[in-house]
């Protein structure tokens, strides 16, 4: 869906809060050294790769990573572009607006980093 909407063919009023859940999903399941859960094993059935849980080490051949890592990308490309569809505004610390902060993904940040992109007064704005 995130090359769909990158592309044109899929409007992005439509799908893209698709997109932000998948991917809401899709970092839900890395664990903090990397490790990505919830990837079906191999086998000729999808009960030859069961229980497919958060700690399970399935049995492949690292095609589940691969797809996993494709989506990212997708994802990534997808945020490059509606950053430079939408237009950045680039601010000094000195000149911060009031208001709240919010990454990318919507959630609230209370210490704004520099260098960072974040949401504030409705406008895209890099810290």
């Amino acid at each position: 869906m995130a090359w769909g909407i990158r592309t044109g063919i899929l409007p992005a009023e439509e799908y893209l809060s698709a997109v932000v859940a998948g991917w809401d999903a899709m970092a839900a399941a890395c664990h903090p050294d990397g490790k990505i859960g919830y990837i079906q094993g191999t086998g000729s059935r999808p009960e030859d790769g069961a229980p497919i849980t958060y700690d399970t080490d399935p049995d492949f051949e690292d095609f589940g990573v691969g797809c996993w890592l494709w989506g990212a990308a997708e994802v990534h490309a997808l945020a490059i572009y509606l950053e430079q569809q939408s237009g950045l505004d680039e601010i000094e610390a000195s000149d911060v607006t009031a208001g709240k902060y919010f990454d990318l993904m919507g959630r609230e940040v209370r210490y704004p980093v520099s260098g960072n992109i974040y949401i504030c007064n409705h406008r895209l704005i890099r810290y």
